[in-house]
């Protein structure tokens, strides 16, 4: 890795990103697709908990509302680095904490390229 590309990667941002990650990966549940009401609950608290941990690491005020789009801006970000459309498969190469985000929203495959375990095709039968 040549030092401008290193100087990038391992600036003040990549080091805010990095420890970001970290707060996010004690709280799974975030990423959790459920709309239950206990569950809405449950990620409520967690995010009040994770806004807390953001003001003692990074000594900023952030309000829940900011933290669920600032998580839903890094998704977003990670989500089209990585669609199989966008990189023509060519080999992705990506920070250490977009590594780790990936894995957190469960993104190591792209659901609507790659075949889901256990489907089956069914075709279309014509009575004739």
């Amino acid at each position: 890795m040549s030092d401008s590309e290193r100087s990038v990667e391992e600036g003040p941002a990549f080091y805010h990103q990095k420890a970001f990650v970290s707060i996010l990966k004690d709280h799974r549940i975030l990423f959790e697709k459920s709309q239950l009401p206990s569950s809405r609950r449950k990620k409520a608290e967690v995010l009040t908990e994770a806004a807390e941990k953001y003001r003692v690491r990074f000594g900023k005020e952030i309000t829940t509302r900011q933290l669920s789009k600032t998580i839903s801006n890094l998704k977003d970000r990670v989500k089209k680095k990585t669609d199989v459309l966008q990189t023509r498969n060519r080999k992705m190469k990506l920070k250490d904490w977009e590594k780790d985000y990936l894995k957190l929203i469960n993104g190591d495959t792209n659901p609507t390229v790659t075949r889901i375990e256990g489907t089956i095709e069914a075709g279309v039968c014509f009575n004739q």
